[in-house]
């Protein structure tokens, strides 16, 4: 599987976890520790920071969400089909 379609999966896992365990616990939470509800959105961030993780540049390890070369640049919220970096295409298989 390429960097950049393991990339696209991180979408798609935020949103399944969403509805599926962040919807409900937030609903318990609303009921047993009122307040508390926002911390039902850590699973999201969890399994899509876990797939999105995997998508890296197999020559020099970028994130494919990295939008430039230095320390500073921003990251962005879709995966990128080259490497910041080294230029690397990412849309092949690792």
């Amino acid at each position: 599987m390429s960097p950049y379609f393991r990339a696209w999966l991180a979408w798609p896992s935020f949103l399944i976890v969403l509805f599926a365990v962040a919807a409900p616990l937030g609903l318990w939470l609303r009921r047993e520790a009122p307040g508390f509800e926002p911390l039902a959105v850590l699973p999201c961030l969890l399994a899509a920071w876990w797939v999105g993780r995997g998508a890296r540049c197999p020559l020099c390890g970028t994130s494919a969400f990295r939008a430039g070369r230095s320390v500073f640049s921003r990251t962005t919220a879709w995966p990128h089909r080259r490497c910041a970096r080294c230029d690397h295409d990412l849309t092949g298989p690792g």
